[in-house]
C-alpha cells in the first residue's frame, strides 16, 4: 500500500527542500495526509464490501449443501428397493456435494475471521463426507479455534472427537472428548455433558467395539441427566438416551454375525 504514496512523498520532500515558505510546506503536507486518509478509507470500504459479498456467498453455498443432503436422503428413500437407481442417484448427489464442499472451503479461506465455529464444523463434516479427510481435520480444528464460548468450544471438540474415532485414532478422540466437558452445574452444562458422554459411548460401542467402556460412559450420561432440575428436559434426555443405548446389539469380532440354523454337515 505504501508504494502508491511514494510519488506524493517525494513531491512533499521536494517542496520542503525548495521552499522557505512554512505555510506552503504545511499545506503540502496536509494535502498529502488527506490524500492518504481518503485512499485508505476507500480501500477499507472496498475490502469490507468484498468480505460482505463473500460472506453472503458462503451462507448461500452452505444452505445449498444442507438442502442437497436432505434432497439426497429423500430421493434415495423414495427409490425404494431399486438398488441400481439408488446407486445412480447417490453418484449424482456425490458430485453435487463435492462441488459445494470445494466452493464452501474456498470461500471460508478468503474470510476466515468472519466464519463461525458452526460453519467451520459444517465444512469439516462435509469434507469428511467426500473423503477429503485432510481438509476435514483442518476445518474441524478451525471450528475449535473460532468458538467464542465454552459451549461452542465443547461442541466443536466433540465433533472433532467423532471424526477422530472414524479415522481409527481412538486415543486422540478420547482426549478431545475429555477436554470437551463443561464445568458448570446448570441445566445447560449438565445436558451438554450428558450428551457428550452419550456420543462418546456410542463411538466406543460402534467404532472401538468396546461395549464395557460404552456402558460405563452411558451410566455417566445418566448421572448428568438425572441432575438436571428441569423435569421435562430431564425426562426427555433420559428417554432419548434409553433409545440410543438400546441400539444394535454388540457382536464380538470372533462371533459370526449370522448364526447357522442347524449344525453344519460333517465332512
Amino acid at each position: 500500500m505504501l508504494g502508491q504514496f511514494r510519488p506524493g512523498i517525494r513531491r512533499v520532500v521536494a517542496i520542503a527542500k525548495k521552499s522557505k515558505d512554512t505555510v506552503t510546506v504545511v499545506l503540502s503536507v496536509a494535502a498529502f495526509a488527506i490524500s492518504v486518509f481518503t485512499t485508505f478509507k476507500s480501500d477499507r470500504r472496498a475490502e469490507e464490501e468484498r468480505n460482505r459479498v463473500t460472506r453472503g456467498q458462503l451462507t448461500e453455498v452452505l444452505s445449498k449443501y444442507m438442502s442437497s443432503q436432505v434432497d439426497a436422503a429423500k430421493a434415495i428413500h423414495d427409490a425404494g428397493g431399486n438398488f441400481a437407481y439408488q446407486q445412480q442417484l447417490q453418484g449424482m448427489f456425490n458430485q453435487q456435494t463435492g462441488f459445494l464442499v470445494d466452493q464452501a472451503s474456498y470461500l471460508a479461506d478468503l474470510i476466515p475471521n468472519l466464519v463461525t465455529a458452526y460453519e467451520f464444523n459444517t465444512i469439516a463434516m462435509a469434507n469428511s463426507g467426500v473423503s477429503n479427510n485432510i481438509a476435514a481435520e483442518k476445518y474441524a480444528k478451525r471450528a475449535i479455534a473460532a468458538a467464542t464460548t465454552d459451549l461452542y468450544r465443547a461442541e466443536a471438540r466433540r465433533a472433532y472427537a467423532v471424526f477422530l474415532f472414524q479415522q481409527q485414532r481412538a486415543d486422540e478422540a478420547r482426549r478431545e472428548f475429555r477436554d470437551s466437558f463443561l464445568s458448570g452445574a446448570d441445566a445447560l452444562s449438565l445436558y451438554t455433558n450428558g450428551n457428550t458422554y452419550e456420543i462418546w459411548a456410542t463411538q466406543e460401542r460402534i467404532m472401538a467395539r468396546a461395549p464395557q467402556t460404552a456402558n460405563e460412559l452411558y451410566d455417566k450420561a445418566v448421572q448428568e441427566y438425572e441432575a438436571i432440575d428441569i423435569d421435562v428436559v430431564r425426562k426427555k434426555a433420559l428417554a432419548d438416551l434409553a433409545v440410543r443405548r438400546a441400539g444394535e446389539p454388540f457382536v464380538p469380532p470372533s462371533t459370526p454375525a449370522i448364526r447357522p440354523t442347524s449344525s453344519p454337515a460333517k465332512p
